[in-house]
């Protein structure tokens, strides 16, 4: 039996105002995991563009080791999120088409989207790993201002 929605003296919950709700609550989410990509995906390739342009000083000292390390962070929490980005693109596809075209809902493909939709930690786990990855950038960044301070500590 399904629990049905509490009821408040100061309104009328019906299916309509719950569907609403869901909308809105998704459309909230939708917009918070959209903003949060483009920031890191910002984050990475402007991080990579700084290095790969010089137009920085802090590890013009650095070695080479400390450099390569620094994109391959980078460029790998960036790819994570881009990555997520297309599985996200093609699982909210098939949803989509399935709802326009109910014969879509048999296939295959739109039931594996429709169970990987409900797992919220693959997109928790890949902004983590990103989130990993930015910050040992963020200490290698640190690691490079010292080494430029101080060439003798590497």
């Amino acid at each position: 039996m399904a629990k049905t929605p509490p009821r408040y003296w100061f309104s009328v919950y019906d299916e309509d105002q719950r569907r609403a709700e869901v909308n809105d609550f998704f459309e909230q989410y939708w917009r918070h995991a959209s903003a949060l990509r483009n920031w890191l995906v910002a984050f990475g390739v402007g991080g990579c563009m700084l290095l790969l342009t010089d137009k920085t000083d802090v590890f013009a000292l650095s070695p080479l080791w400390l450099k390569i390390l620094v994109l391959f962070f980078l460029m790998l929490g960036t790819m994570i999120q881009i990555v997520l980005a297309l599985i996200n693109k093609y699982l909210h596809w098939h949803l989509y088409y399935g709802t326009e075209e109910t014969g879509h809902q048999n296939t295959k493909s739109y039931k594996i989207s429709l169970k990987l939709s409900k797992k919220v930690w693959i997109d928790q786990v890949t902004d983590i790993i990103t989130m990993v990855c930015y910050l040992l950038v963020v200490m290698l960044f640190f690691i490079g201002i010292c080494f430029k301070e101080n060439p003798a500590i590497l």
